[in-house]
């Protein structure tokens, strides 16, 4: 019994000693991606049952990535999703991996992304130009501010349904603003009369509360009564979808409060 003891302890010694580790058949690294190209990608994709799936996948650079589906004609709110991106053994293959372990495999093209199914294999079609998300053209310093689906755009009014569409339209909408600022979790913008800021925090996908709302003191008789809505409604905000290039702030039971879309 002696012997064996030796024996066994002999042996744990010589493996530490060579280097051995157990070995991984895993092709998918564990560290994220920091070389990926950032900016955002888009397409609409094929669906069974509907007209099409309009896919945004937005890449940070710090190798985090947000993807939005959002189904042509079906009523059922935005698909939302965020997490890692990870390297495979096969150049160009990548997974993204979310928070909720929901895993996508995207191959790198020179037209875009390809997605790939949940094998990481290339989707059987006539086309595999269906599968491709084209990169947005973008400037190199909005290229370097993207940080997420909120952040490093600028949020036009489209509609407060607080109030009547004919209220809405008594000031330009492209004057009504809202920024996000990811590092200071700040909201900026402008509402039509005065400045306002405040704080935001996401808490998870699809959940948003805002705080410390507080605006300059500027008097405007015609669109003072629309300020007041827009700060009841982020006041009363809890939820938002975003779906291509609108944002949408809901309330506690998801209804919409108001929508907005990128700045041109």
């Amino acid at each position: 019994m002696k012997s064996k003891t030796i024996l066994i302890l002999s042996v744990s010694l010589i493996l530490v000693l060579s280097g051995c580790s157990p070995r991984t058949t895993g092709a998918v690294s564990s560290q994220k991606n920091t070389n990926f190209p950032a900016g955002i990608y888009s397409g609409t994709l094929p669906c069974l049952d509907c007209p099409g799936i309009e896919t945004t996948i937005v890449i940070n650079s710090d190798g985090t990535y947000h993807l939005s589906r959002s189904y042509i004609d079906k009523r059922i709110a935005p698909i939302e999703e965020s997490g890692n991106i990870h390297k495979t053994g096969k150049n160009g293959k990548y997974l993204l991996e979310s928070n909720n372990y929901n895993k996508t495999y995207i191959l790198i093209r020179k037209e875009g992304l390809m997605l790939l199914d949940q094998n990481g294999n290339k989707i059987e079609s006539q086309s595999n130009d269906q599968y491709i998300l084209r990169r947005k053209q973008n400037t190199e310093k909005q290229n370097q501010s993207i940080q997420g689906p909120l952040t490093g755009r600028r949020w036009q009014l489209e509609k407060l349904i607080m109030l009547p569409k004919e209220k809405v339209n008594t000031i330009a909408k492209e004057n009504i603003i809202l920024e996000f600022s990811s590092q200071e979790k700040k909201i900026t913008g402008f509402a039509g009369c005065n400045n306002f800021f405040g704080r935001y925090e996401i808490h998870e996908e699809g959940k948003i509360t805002f705080s410390q709302l507080s605006a300059t003191k500027k008097y405007c008789s015609e669109t003072m009564h629309i300020e007041t809505v827009l700060m009841d409604v982020l006041n009363s905000c809890k939820h938002y979808s975003l779906s291509r290039d609108t944002l949408v702030l809901l309330n506690q039971n998801k209804e919409q409060l108001g929508v907005f879309t990128i700045q041109q």
